[in-house]
């Protein structure tokens, strides 16, 4: 929740936000601001953090890792003017199967047999076979994908496991992709931060690759 303190907006970082990149967070706040523009306003010193036992705004850097409790401020005539219209309201609401009805017989086998299909899982990641012929993201022309069951399938590791739950982990988010026809084990994500360093690592290992 954004409030205003004087000539700043502020922002407490959240358990589930910790150790994410100042400009990752930017972006999942403003989706539709494109990272150059970020980068200026950081330089500018129109963007800023204070630390959870500081009592003053420190210069920020796009690299900077949030930690729970410190405060990203942002000047409140950028905000208002520029910032503000963009605001992505993160309601991570828990869906259930009450609230989303699996309405075929179709529908409802693909789901246990996805259950089945898990390999592996722990407080930060659920590792799935994926089948051939299944679409891991919606399209047009596609019937059925594996994202309209995500919300199932954390259902279930919830009902199943005594992993303890922060909030914010009541999604399963993708981290990588697979093609429809291409069978094979797919890492999905509980929690924003978890998604977030299993990309980091992605990111790295293309690298070398490419070296």
């Amino acid at each position: 929740m954004w409030h205003r303190e004087l000539r700043w907006i502020r922002h407490v970082v959240r358990v589930q936000d910790q150790e994410l990149r100042l400009d990752r967070w930017l972006r999942l706040q403003f989706p539709a601001l494109p990272q150059s523009f970020l980068q200026t306003q950081l330089r500018k010193r129109k963007i800023r953090l204070q630390a959870a036992t500081a009592s003053n705004l420190q210069t920020a850097r796009a690299n900077s890792l949030l930690l729970e409790g410190s405060v990203v401020a942002i000047d409140a005539h950028l905000f208002g003017s520029k910032l503000q219209p963009l605001i992505v309201q993160h309601v991570e609401q828990e869906t259930t199967i009450q609230e989303q009805n699996l309405t075929t017989t179709q529908d409802k086998a693909r789901l246990q047999e996805l259950k089945r299909r898990v390999v592996c899982q722990d407080a930060q990641f659920v590792v799935l076979n994926k089948p051939h012929g299944l679409a891991v993201q919606d399209g047009s022309a596609l019937s059925e994908s594996l994202v309209r069951y995500l919300p199932w399938i954390a259902e279930s590791m919830r009902d199943g496991h005594n992993f303890e739950q922060e909030e914010g982990q009541q999604q399963l988010r993708l981290v990588h992709r697979l093609d429809k026809e291409t069978s094979g084990v797919l890492v999905l994500a509980r929690s924003r931060l978890a998604a977030a360093k299993f990309s980091e690592l992605l990111r790295k290992w293309r690298h070398t690759q490419d070296v």
